[in-house]
């Protein structure tokens, strides 16, 4: 007995670590998708690995008839359980009465009975609640059925099989009616999920397994990943961020939790993060195909491995019986007289101690950094000094800054429509690096990723979108502009004259120019350069604006298109391309310096 629980809690724990380390991997995606994972580590517990193998057994057994019972328990005890089952000790009789196993098994029935009745009381108080309410007269239809209970406990779904929704009496005197709107919308997302009929079983193996921490670990997992399951869904589903964050923190304020995990009710979890993921509209991604992939395998491996097992081993012993010859019947003889002789002990052979492995570098950070909004106006635009440890960046916007600090051009930061007001604001960073070197630009850029991170609160992911972008490629004349002398000092300037814009380059690249096309002349999509040119060159161009030649078409204005073309000797095709971006998911203003 004791073997058995120690191989079906090893396996167990096994399977929820590995469970907990895919909801590591699935962090970015929806939190629903975490939930299951996790309930599935609960159920696990419930489902010793041994009935899989069983079913192996089952299923392989008109081929495997020639088996005895001994050798087909013999095969069921070594693949489901990795601890021996043998109890008799060297040197110990096996008739030898041990109380262990008693006293053992005497502690476990108390837990669990105590947490059986503690359980039962609280739902006996919730119950005595449901009883105690009223019909909800309010005359509107909530998909489900309100009561109206004359307590301080929070809006809550109570019942597995036939939910109905407790309202505390009053609840309509604090909450306006959209804030009761998400409520509703918050409490009916349980009920469609059956989140009761988890929650209870799941209270079933924390009465079972009361010690083991790890069960009550997932539990609390559990309450957390379907609250902000919940959450996303009401977001998705139209409901005002701000509206629903607030009817959250007046309930939260004015009535009491839900004694019941079962009862599923609208706080729970932790608070602060459920706030700042509501209010920061958390862009979570769909599983990729990849994603899903590997949760198929995942669960494929948990269910098929045992089985297969079972099949085979049944197979495998069938092959060894038939290749054993029959046991030859024992003979007496005399006992021969053997002479000890000392055996030389093995050579000890040294073997080597690996040694620790060496601890990651510490990514560099700014000693100081100062960053203040620049009030304009702003005749340097993107002004970049680095002197030394000294970092100057003029008049840089937050997504500049961003795409800076990863070495990407600024259309591949892809930033919400929620965050505009951010990232408009222009600002001035002054920064020092640590010691009096002189860092790389590549360490700097790290550098501003922490700073990103410590004082904008930024969090991004990256991902895969096909873009519509103008491809810059060589015209059918060729190209119109030089190379630059080796002597010659780089220039990258942006001017306005009058109607026209300006771009010129001294020592510039396509890449440079493929980027600062659309940030001058204001065309509708980013650049990619597919020109081949990889050299340093003089360029020159002046166009008019295409929103100015579209606004109020004047004379003498020069299309960016016919610009390019003509000036340049370079051509942009619209096309779309799948393009790797950074997709920011919360961003703030800058902290104080």
């Amino acid at each position: 007995m004791i073997p058995t629980l120690a191989n079906h809690l090893l396996q167990s724990t096994v399977f929820a670590l590995v469970a907990g380390s895919l909801t590591l991997f699935l962090r970015n995606n929806h939190a629903r998708t975490r939930y299951w994972v996790w309930l599935a580590a609960s159920m696990k517990f419930l489902i010793p690995l041994s009935l899989f193998v069983e079913l192996g057994h089952r299923l392989s057994w008109q081929s495997a008839a020639l088996i005895t019972q001994p050798q087909l328990a013999y095969v069921m005890s070594e693949v489901s359980q990795p601890f021996a089952s043998s109890v008799v000790a060297s040197g110990v009789a096996a008739s030898a009465p041990s109380m262990a196993p008693m006293i053992l098994t005497g502690v476990w029935a108390c837990g669990c009975a105590a947490v059986l009745i503690f359980w039962f009381v609280r739902w006996r108080r919730v119950a005595a609640i449901v009883r105690a309410g009223a019909a909800w007269d309010a005359g509107r239809d909530v998909g489900v059925e309100v009561i109206v209970s004359p307590t301080q406990m929070e809006p809550g779904v109570f019942g597995v099989f036939r939910p109905v929704l407790c309202l505390p009496a009053g609840i309509a005197d604090h909450l306006n009616n959209a804030q009761l709107d998400a409520v509703f919308a918050h409490e009916l997302c349980h009920v469609r999920y059956r989140d009761n009929l988890a929650a209870a079983v799941h209270m079933v193996v924390e009465a079972m397994l009361w010690f083991h921490p790890l069960v009550w670990f997932i539990g609390a997992r559990l309450v957390e990943e379907r609250e902000r399951a919940c959450d996303e869904d009401v977001v998705r589903l139209g409901g005002e961020p701000e509206i629903y964050a607030e009817s959250i923190l007046k309930i939260c304020r004015l009535y009491l939790e839900s004694p019941l995990v079962c009862a599923a009710g609208i706080s729970g979890s932790n608070l602060g993060k459920r706030i700042e993921g509501i209010m920061s509209y958390p862009l979570v991604t769909r599983l990729s195909v990849g994603k899903r992939l590997l949760l198929t395998a995942a669960g494929s491996f948990a269910l098929v491995v045992p089985i297969a097992a079972g099949m085979f081993a049944v197979h495998e012993v069938r092959a060894q019986l038939r290749a054993t010859p029959p046991p030859k019947p024992i003979e007496t003889a005399p006992s021969p007289v053997v002479t000890a002789q000392a055996t030389p002990p093995p050579p000890v052979r040294a073997v080597p101690v690996p040694s620790a492995p060496a601890k990651p570098p510490k990514p560099p950070v700014f000693e100081v950094a100062s960053i203040r909004e620049n009030p304009g106006p702003w005749h340097v635009r993107m002004g970049y000094t680095a002197s030394g440890p000294r970092l100057t960046l003029e008049s840089w916007v937050v997504s500049e800054l961003i795409a800076e600090a990863y070495g990407l051009k600024g259309y591949r930061v892809i930033i919400p429509d929620s965050l505009r007001s951010v990232v408009g604001t222009v600002y001035d960073t002054m920064a020092k690096a640590e010691g009096d070197g002189a860092p790389t630009r590549i360490e700097f850029r790290q550098m501003l990723q922490a700073m990103l991170a410590d004082r904008f609160r930024l969090t991004a992911h990256r991902e895969m979108r096909e873009m519509p972008v103008y491809a810059m490629v060589i015209g059918k004349n060729g190209i119109k502009f030089k190379e630059s002398a080796p002597d010659e000092l780089p220039k990258q300037f942006h001017g306005v004259y009058g109607r026209n814009q300006s771009i010129e380059l001294v020592q510039g690249t396509m890449d440079v120019l493929a980027e600062g096309i659309p940030r001058s002349l204001f065309i509708d999509r980013p650049v990619v350069d597919e020109t081949g040119l990889t050299g340093k060159y003089d360029i020159k161009l002046e166009a008019t604006p295409e929103f100015r030649i579209n606004n109020n078409p004047q004379p003498g204005d020069v299309s960016t298109f016919t610009a390019i073309e003509e000036q340049l000797g370079l051509k942009l095709e619209a096309t779309k391309t799948p393009i790797e971006v950074l997709v920011v998911d919360h961003l703030e203003k800058p902290s104080e310096n």
